[in-house]
């Protein structure tokens, strides 16, 4: 589902399909449509914005030189030494990064995590040291070569030559608008804490791009060709974001709807509490992974060492059997994770996560469902206000169309069964009631709608490219 720069709901208990006859004064549904929700008149809930005739400002959208020159670099990239600590980072340089970004808000604070760009970090803490970082594996660290800007332009080369391994610093950025990767961190201020895990040299020439593959000029060709393939796509969503940032703000909510808002605050919760688990998971992996650390300097041994030696994971090369190790790290986890209760788990992502208490993240739910709310409600009036429903759209062909000959799933059952799944209608993608079916028939079906919105929003966008 894709409309707005927020995030919407997570998994709401039903769904709608709707469209409306629209009149100067009312917004009443029409009779041949399905409705489920918000089904009532919302010139009581909202003051009318403005959803057409938008216009977007684009900068220069074309691919530089320096752009194609970068990847081609990067897909050159081979390592053939051994990490080094003696020196800071410098440029072609493939290293390990781990960071925590945040962005200033409306207050004028940096106080809004940026997911995009945290990796490896808890409460503004490293996970670990470097050396239990890269153990962990890369999920707690940014693999980059520096050069390339795999992050977003400029961030690397504030690294360059600052930053030696072990090290943490903390910089200040302008993002750039627009920010091709990210879109809606377009000219966000942000600050980003970076601890540098490990620095590995690679082979990469800056001054000769061919390879046994392909000439420079053939690599130019064809890497070019892909990201400006990217870049329209790119450009698309950038534009996409930008204008339901304007008709979002345009628009004014006299009053929230009371079911719709108590609906969003228990799909949030019920949304937080799937993360909680995952992200106390994850805690509880780095802690049985410090503790082994732990353990083997106490015994004046390397980690290694103490695995094959004191655990007994070893192959019968005698090197370590990191099969055998990790899944004794995974039992472990789970025999520590069965020990809490479900409010302890979420008690503990509360504080050793988000670093807030139970009232200030009531607050925080309060605001993100009234953020949803507001957002669905918009596109129903413009569904209203337009006409825009779904009745002549074959419910089973869209699927078919969109995920079936695509190959992502066998067969329209599937498809509709990971829905009821993966939206929490039913335990087991294998087991449907006929709620849950129904369920995710609907949240389908509103994802129908807000396509034909957001296509209707598309058409009456116009794009004023500058140079």
């Amino acid at each position: 589902m894709k409309k707005t720069t927020r995030i919407i709901a997570l998994a709401l208990v039903a769904v709608i399909a709707i469209g409306a006859l629209a009149s100067c004064r009312k917004l009443k549904p029409y009779d041949t449509d399905l409705r489920y929700r918000y089904d009532y008149d919302l010139t009581e809930y909202l003051k009318e914005g403005e959803y057409k005739d938008i216009t977007i400002d684009l900068p220069d959208t074309d691919v530089s030189d320096e752009e194609i020159n970068a990847l081609i670099r990067r897909n050159q990239m081979s390592v053939d030494s051994e990490d080094v600590y003696d020196r800071p980072c410098r440029k072609g340089d493939l290293v390990g990064i781990s960071c925590q970004a945040w962005k200033k808000t409306e207050s004028g604070a940096y106080d809004e995590q940026i997911d995009n760009f945290t990796k490896g970090y808890r409460l503004g803490e490293p996970v670990g040291t470097p050396e239990e970082i890269i153990e962990l594996g890369s999920s707690y660290y940014f693999p980059i070569t520096l050069g390339c800007n795999e992050m977003f332009p400029g961030f690397e080369d504030k690294l360059i030559g600052d930053l030696s391994v072990g090290e943490r610093k903390t910089y200040e950025y302008t993002l750039p608008d627009p920010l091709w990767t990210y879109p809606e961190l377009s000219g966000a201020e942000i600050k980003i804490d970076v601890t540098l895990n490990y620095i590995t040299e690679t082979n990469v020439d800056e001054d000769n791009l061919d390879t046994e593959e392909m000439s420079a000029e053939e690599a130019r060709a064809y890497y070019g060709k892909n990201l400006i393939d990217k870049r329209t796509e790119q450009v698309d969503e950038y534009v996409r974001v930008k204008t339901w940032k304007m008709i979002d703000d345009s628009f004014e909510v006299k009053q929230y709807p009371e079911k719709e808002l108590s609906d969003a605050k228990a799909a949030l919760k019920e949304g937080y509490a799937s993360v909680a688990e995952r992200k106390v998971k994850e805690q509880l992996k780095v802690e049985v992974v410090k503790a082994f650390f732990e353990e083997a300097a106490e015994k004046g041994e390397t980690f290694d060492e103490y695995v094959v030696n004191d655990l007994g994971f070893a192959t019968k090369e005698g090197e370590r059997d990191d099969t055998a190790f990790n899944k004794h790290i995974s039992d472990k986890v789970n025999e520590e994770l069965e020990k809490l209760s479900a409010d302890e788990i979420f008690d503990k992502y509360l504080t050793e996560h988000l670093g807030t208490t139970a009232a200030k993240f009531d607050e925080r739910i309060a605001k993100e469902a009234e953020e949803a709310v507001k957002d669905e409600m918009v596109v129903y009036y413009i569904a209203r206000r337009e006409q825009i429903g779904i009745a002549n759209i074959d419910f089973e062909d869209y699927i078919d169309t969109n995920y079936v000959e695509s190959g992502d799933f066998s067969s329209i059952e599937q498809y509709i069964a990971y829905v009821a799944y993966s939206n929490g209608y039913a335990s087991s993608d294998d087991i449907l009631t006929e709620e849950a079916t129904e369920h995710a028939k609907n949240y389908i079906k509103e994802q129908m709608l807000y396509e034909k919105v957001d296509e209707f929003v598309k058409e009456n966008t116009t794009r004023n490219k500058n140079k």
